[in-house]
């Protein structure tokens, strides 16, 4: 008798054992390995905080004009984006409201955006802007010369401006 309970727990064991995970899913990549080709669609998904407009020098980029509060871009899983205009510099261009949204999609390391609605200039236009020049890491999506502060960025005459965003979140 003492055997059979003996068996019957081994068995018991060896049931709920295979039975852990049967699904099969693979491990989540990390950051790193999700951004290892640059620009692609699960690199780029999260939120995003522009801190002001950048200048280049030589091969580096700095803050020349910083913004405060940042503006944050968020891209959805799902194909959407948000650009929330939170710096006193681009609400003052906006109207009855300073959030432009869109879709978005990465087809041959080209990021697209297409604005659908919004109360600023890009969004109220339904402006379409293919990303051929811009930037990935994991840690930082530079814009490569197209703007969202369309109307900041113009007015600057000589100087050339980049939009810079840090990552926020995945």
């Amino acid at each position: 008798m003492r055997k059979s309970f003996i068996l019957v727990g081994i068995m018991a064991v060896l049931f709920f054992t295979n039975c852990s995970d049967s699904s099969g899913s693979s491990p989540s990549k990390t950051l790193a390995e999700k951004c290892a080709n640059g620009m692609s669609a699960e690199c780029i998904e999260g939120s995003w905080a522009m801190k002001g407009f950048y200048v280049k020098t030589d091969t580096t980029y700095s803050i020349s004009e910083p913004i405060s509060p940042a503006d944050e871009l968020i891209f959805t899983e799902d194909g959407k984006f948000e650009m929330h205009y939170t710096s006193d510099i681009v609400t003052n261009a906006c109207n009855d409201g300073n959030i432009d949204y869109g879709t978005w999609s990465v087809t041959n390391s080209v990021l697209t955006l297409k604005f659908t609605t919004g109360n600023c200039s890009l969004g109220s236009k339904g402006t379409t802007l293919d990303l051929k020049a811009a930037a990935l890491s994991t840690t930082q999506f530079n814009m490569g010369g197209k703007y969202f502060h369309e109307a900041y960025t113009s007015v600057g005459g000589t100087i050339i401006y980049y939009e810079i965003f840090d990552r926020i979140s995945e």
